[in-house]
């Protein structure tokens, strides 16, 4: 595992990085000759599948109304009238995510980097 600077990775732009120095951060890539591409969609089933085990409940094609926090418990208001209660809440919306974690006081930068978001 090597660590390189933003400068010797070539891995973003210098709008990036100088985006994180503006904000008086740094940051560091690590790279491996052992790391490869992946398929992302696998990965993805895969976890799904591993979350599913645990007891994890997935809600998918639905919009989300709005969210309460009562105790250690989440409330999800959903748009077809449901809510459905759970003690942790993953918040995957995308380059909306940013926007929904507003409306919950959070702030939650996000950056395009070669078609991922850094978070």
């Amino acid at each position: 595992l090597t660590a390189l600077s933003p400068e010797d990775s070539g891995a973003v732009g210098h709008g990036f990085i100088e985006s994180l120095r503006a904000q008086g951060k740094e940051a560091v890539y690590l790279f491996s000759e052992l790391d490869t591409n992946g398929d992302c969609h696998k990965l993805t089933r895969h976890l799904a599948s591993e979350c599913e085990s645990a007891g994890v409940t997935f809600e998918y094609d639905c919009a989300v109304r709005g969210f309460r926090r009562d105790g250690k418990r989440w409330h999800v208001a959903l748009e077809d009238g449901r809510e459905v209660g759970a003690e942790s809440v993953v918040l995957c919306g995308g380059t909306e995510s940013p926007k929904i974690a507003r409306a919950l006081g959070l702030r939650l930068p996000m950056y395009p980097v070669k078609g991922y978001a850094v978070t």
